[in-house]
Protein backbone atom coordinates (compact mmCIF):
# COMPACT_ATOMS: atom_id res chain seq x y z
CA UNK A 1 0.00 0.00 0.00
CA UNK A 2 1.52 3.13 -0.79
CA UNK A 3 0.46 7.16 -0.67
CA UNK A 4 -0.07 9.08 -3.78
CA UNK A 5 -0.49 13.27 -3.57
CA UNK A 6 -2.96 14.58 -5.87
CA UNK A 7 -2.79 18.37 -7.45
CA UNK A 8 -4.93 19.21 -4.02
CA UNK A 9 -1.96 18.26 -1.96
CA UNK A 10 -4.01 15.34 -0.24
CA UNK A 11 -2.74 11.99 -0.46
CA UNK A 12 -5.15 8.98 -1.26
CA UNK A 13 -4.82 4.91 -1.07
CA UNK A 14 -3.49 3.74 -4.17
CA UNK A 15 -4.22 0.14 -3.55
CA UNK A 16 -4.39 -1.43 -7.21
CA UNK A 17 -0.49 -1.11 -7.69
CA UNK A 18 1.71 -4.40 -6.31
CA UNK A 19 5.20 -2.69 -6.37
CA UNK A 20 5.01 0.76 -4.48
CA UNK A 21 5.31 3.74 -6.51
CA UNK A 22 6.74 7.14 -6.01
CA UNK A 23 5.69 9.53 -3.53
CA UNK A 24 5.48 13.39 -4.06
CA UNK A 25 3.72 16.19 -3.01
CA UNK A 26 2.88 18.99 -5.17
CA UNK A 27 2.12 22.13 -3.42
CA UNK A 28 -1.48 23.65 -3.91
CA UNK A 29 -1.53 26.83 -5.57
CA UNK A 30 -2.56 28.81 -2.46
CA UNK A 31 0.25 28.20 -0.10
CA UNK A 32 1.60 29.57 -3.14
CA UNK A 33 0.42 32.91 -2.97
CA UNK A 34 0.23 33.15 0.80
CA UNK A 35 4.60 33.84 1.56
CA UNK A 36 5.58 37.39 0.45
CA UNK A 37 8.50 38.77 0.52
CA UNK A 38 9.26 40.94 3.72
CA UNK A 39 8.83 41.09 7.31
CA UNK A 40 5.28 39.88 9.67
CA UNK A 41 3.90 42.36 12.10
CA UNK A 42 4.89 39.91 14.76
CA UNK A 43 8.69 39.64 13.41
CA UNK A 44 8.51 43.39 13.52
CA UNK A 45 7.21 43.04 16.84
CA UNK A 46 9.76 40.77 17.99
CA UNK A 47 12.73 42.98 16.88
CA UNK A 48 11.20 46.25 18.61
CA UNK A 49 11.15 44.64 21.76
CA UNK A 50 14.20 42.87 22.02
CA UNK A 51 15.44 46.60 21.09
CA UNK A 52 13.96 48.42 23.72
CA UNK A 53 14.85 46.04 26.02
CA UNK A 54 18.25 46.24 25.28
CA UNK A 55 17.92 50.17 25.47
CA UNK A 56 16.91 50.75 28.75
CA UNK A 57 19.87 49.55 30.08
CA UNK A 58 22.19 52.03 28.20
CA UNK A 59 19.69 54.84 28.85
CA UNK A 60 20.28 53.75 32.59
CA UNK A 61 24.42 53.86 32.05
CA UNK A 62 24.00 57.51 30.70
CA UNK A 63 21.92 58.49 33.10
CA UNK A 64 24.36 57.21 35.87
CA UNK A 65 27.03 59.05 33.95
CA UNK A 66 25.41 62.45 33.97
CA UNK A 67 24.90 62.52 37.84
CA UNK A 68 28.23 60.94 38.86
CA UNK A 69 30.40 63.83 36.18
CA UNK A 70 28.15 66.51 37.97
CA UNK A 71 28.66 65.13 41.66
CA UNK A 72 32.58 64.47 40.46
CA UNK A 73 32.36 68.08 39.22
CA UNK A 74 31.22 69.59 42.71
CA UNK A 75 33.58 67.26 44.42
CA UNK A 76 36.51 69.01 42.54
CA UNK A 77 35.29 72.52 43.08
CA UNK A 78 34.46 72.19 47.14
CA UNK A 79 38.37 70.71 47.50
CA UNK A 80 39.95 73.62 45.09
CA UNK A 81 38.05 76.15 47.30
CA UNK A 82 38.62 74.22 50.48
CA UNK A 83 43.00 74.63 49.42
CA UNK A 84 42.54 78.32 48.30
CA UNK A 85 41.04 79.33 51.91
CA UNK A 86 43.04 76.91 53.95
CA UNK A 87 46.38 78.41 52.42
CA UNK A 88 45.05 81.49 52.60
CA UNK A 89 44.72 80.72 56.36
CA UNK A 90 48.27 79.83 56.44
CA UNK A 91 49.76 82.84 54.40
CA UNK A 92 47.86 84.78 56.82
CA UNK A 93 51.54 85.30 58.80
CA UNK A 94 49.63 85.17 62.29
CA UNK A 95 50.39 83.90 65.63
CA UNK A 96 48.17 80.98 66.87
CA UNK A 97 46.50 83.54 69.74
CA UNK A 98 45.56 85.37 66.42
CA UNK A 99 44.29 83.13 64.57
CA UNK A 100 42.12 81.81 67.53
CA UNK A 101 40.92 85.35 68.31
CA UNK A 102 39.23 84.87 64.71
CA UNK A 103 36.97 82.24 65.53
CA UNK A 104 34.60 80.72 63.28
CA UNK A 105 34.59 82.59 59.58
CA UNK A 106 32.31 81.97 56.41
CA UNK A 107 33.78 83.32 53.23
CA UNK A 108 31.62 85.54 51.25
CA UNK A 109 30.09 86.58 54.28
CA UNK A 110 26.07 85.28 55.28
CA UNK A 111 25.28 89.13 54.01
CA UNK A 112 27.09 88.76 50.36
CA UNK A 113 26.42 86.91 47.78
CA UNK A 114 28.02 83.29 47.69
CA UNK A 115 30.79 82.54 45.12
CA UNK A 116 29.57 81.58 41.86
CA UNK A 117 31.18 78.29 40.37
CA UNK A 118 30.94 75.99 37.43
CA UNK A 119 26.94 76.89 38.05
CA UNK A 120 26.62 76.32 41.51
CA UNK A 121 26.75 78.74 44.89
CA UNK A 122 29.41 77.97 47.19
CA UNK A 123 30.72 79.10 51.05
CA UNK A 124 33.69 78.39 52.83
CA UNK A 125 33.66 78.28 56.96
CA UNK A 126 36.70 78.22 58.65
CA UNK A 127 36.84 77.42 61.99
CA UNK A 128 39.47 76.82 64.99
CA UNK A 129 39.18 74.11 67.03
CA UNK A 130 39.97 75.41 70.96
CA UNK A 131 42.63 73.53 72.99
CA UNK A 132 44.59 72.02 70.60
CA UNK A 133 48.90 72.56 70.29
CA UNK A 134 49.69 72.87 67.59
CA UNK A 135 46.29 74.56 66.70
CA UNK A 136 44.00 72.90 64.89
CA UNK A 137 41.96 74.64 61.43
CA UNK A 138 39.06 72.71 59.50
CA UNK A 139 38.24 74.28 56.30
CA UNK A 140 34.33 73.06 54.91
CA UNK A 141 33.00 74.04 52.36
CA UNK A 142 29.47 73.52 51.36
CA UNK A 143 26.66 74.90 48.66
CA UNK A 144 24.72 77.85 49.48
CA UNK A 145 21.64 77.36 51.96
CA UNK A 146 22.90 73.57 53.08
CA UNK A 147 25.60 74.25 55.83
CA UNK A 148 24.63 71.45 57.22
CA UNK A 149 25.70 69.16 53.77
CA UNK A 150 29.29 69.47 53.76
CA UNK A 151 30.93 68.98 50.63
CA UNK A 152 34.64 68.93 51.83
CA UNK A 153 36.41 69.50 55.25
CA UNK A 154 40.39 70.26 55.20
CA UNK A 155 42.17 70.18 58.39
CA UNK A 156 45.73 71.63 59.01
CA UNK A 157 47.89 72.20 62.04
CA UNK A 158 48.85 75.74 63.00
CA UNK A 159 52.22 76.09 64.75
CA UNK A 160 53.75 79.63 65.88
CA UNK A 161 56.57 80.43 63.40
CA UNK A 162 59.97 81.40 65.19
CA UNK A 163 60.92 84.41 63.46
CA UNK A 164 64.04 84.72 65.59
CA UNK A 165 65.64 82.02 63.86
CA UNK A 166 64.55 83.13 59.94
CA UNK A 167 67.37 85.07 58.06
CA UNK A 168 66.99 87.70 55.78
CA UNK A 169 68.28 87.25 52.58
CA UNK A 170 70.45 90.53 51.07
CA UNK A 171 70.06 90.95 48.00
CA UNK A 172 74.00 92.25 46.33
Amino acid sequence: MCYKSTYEGRRTKDEGRSSPSRVFFVPRPSSLVLRKEGFTFIEILMTLTVIALLFVPVMQLFSNSLFFTSENLDRITAMNLAQSEMERTINLNMTKEQIKAIGVQIFPPLEKEPYEINHGKWRVQREVVEDTDPLEVRVKVFKDGQPEKVMITLVTLIEDMMWDQVKTVSAS
